[in-house]
């Protein structure tokens, strides 16, 4: 029984051979996965090209946002303000997606809320809220939906959340 390990009957050897196939396979997966994810976000992002942020806009951070079937949970900072909602992915997702921010127009959401027959309403359970824009059904928090709203009716952001310096 010299070389072989206790009642497998694979050596030392094969079972590294085997660990390293394993892990091989798995980050060949979870670079696949990471890809196609970047990949889709780039491809909506360049609809929405990145606009500078004004002075006084609404900012929350580790916001979570829904692209087609990819979540993004707790992975970007969004940004409201009277001209646009940016999205900006944070430092980590951001590399491995390419690290695009997104300027939507509030018209393009705003349109998009209140187009179909009435005002946007949140999903109940959720708090989020879910559009289509560029042909892609995007989910964003609650939140942003009265800044966009007030933004394109007023031209201003009311509520106090804290400002971009």
């Amino acid at each position: 029984m010299r070389g072989r390990t206790a009642g497998l009957g694979m050596t030392t050897g094969q079972i590294l051979i085997l660990v390293g196939c394993v892990l091989v396979m798995d980050a060949v997966i979870v670079g696949a996965v990471l890809a196609a994810a970047g990949a889709q976000w780039k491809r909506f992002a360049t609809h929405f090209p990145e606009r500078p942020v004004l002075a006084g806009a609404q900012r929350r951070t580790w916001q979570t946002v829904r692209l087609g079937v990819w979540n993004w949970g707790w992975s970007f900072t969004i940004c409201v303000d009277a001209q646009c909602v940016h999205l900006t992915p944070g430092p980590r997702i951001g590399k491995l997606m390419g690290g695009c921010t997104a300027s939507i127009p509030v018209e393009a959401l705003g349109q998009t809320a209140t187009g179909a027959g009435g005002a946007a309403k949140p999903r109940r359970r959720s708090g989020r809220i879910k559009l289509k824009l560029a042909g892609r059904s995007i989910d964003l928090p609650s939140w942003v939906m009265p800044g966009v709203l007030a933004a394109s009716e007023a031209g201003v952001t009311p509520r106090p959340w804290p400002s971009v310096p």
